[in-house]
């Protein structure tokens, strides 16, 4: 018999593989690529490293976030991984929906989200926050992940992540972050 959360995870999965229209919405996507590409978060770290030493060819596109605020929010969620998210969706939400986009996002190997979306409870980062800085804080918190043994603290959306899912989250976070700036 299928407990309560395989049966919705294959009802919902059904319904996105069945209608076409659904699998293209969350399926479909094209890669990202630019200054700043890679598979994990090493391989994003010498790309950042590079705009570190001119920070200023980063430009936010129209409607989107300053790079600093983009960089700083980025750094927040990779270091919300270990000390734990502020607030976090519902068990219900995290054991359902939220599993269900971090398994479209695996198959995708990319993520779509609101690109002007806080994280619930974070410390609010001014718009004006430096390039610069952003970039630093991001770095380090790179650096600082990727060295990291400890426990994870449950995604406030996803839910329970190893080590490497949650590189990949925070890799596809980036990414999808770079496509709200130009690199000059």
């Amino acid at each position: 018999m299928l407990s309560r959360k395989e049966a919705l995870r294959r009802f919902i999965l059904t319904g996105i593989v069945a209608h076409p229209a659904l699998y293209s919405l969350v399926c479909a996507t094209a890669p990202v690529s630019g200054p700043v590409e890679g598979r994990n978060l090493e391989q994003l770290l010498a790309g950042l490293q590079k705009l570190a030493k001119d920070p200023s060819r980063v430009q936010a596109r129209e409607g989107f976030w300053s790079p600093g605020k983009v960089f700083s929010h980025c750094a927040q969620s990779i270091r919300y991984g270990r000390t734990g998210f502020p607030e976090e969706k519902s068990a219900l939400f995290r054991y359902t929906i939220g599993s269900l986009a971090f398994g479209v996002f695996s198959m995708r190997n990319s993520m779509s989200h609101g690109l002007t979306d806080e994280i619930p409870g974070a410390q609010k980062i001014p718009e004006d926050h430096s390039t610069e800085k952003g970039l630093e804080e991001l770095i380090l918190e790179i650096q600082a992940f990727l060295v990291y043994t400890g426990p994870l603290q449950p995604h406030f959306a996803y839910g329970n992540l190893n080590h490497e899912q949650y590189d990949r989250a925070n890799t596809w976070h980036i990414l999808n972050h770079m496509e709200g700036m130009v690199i000059i």
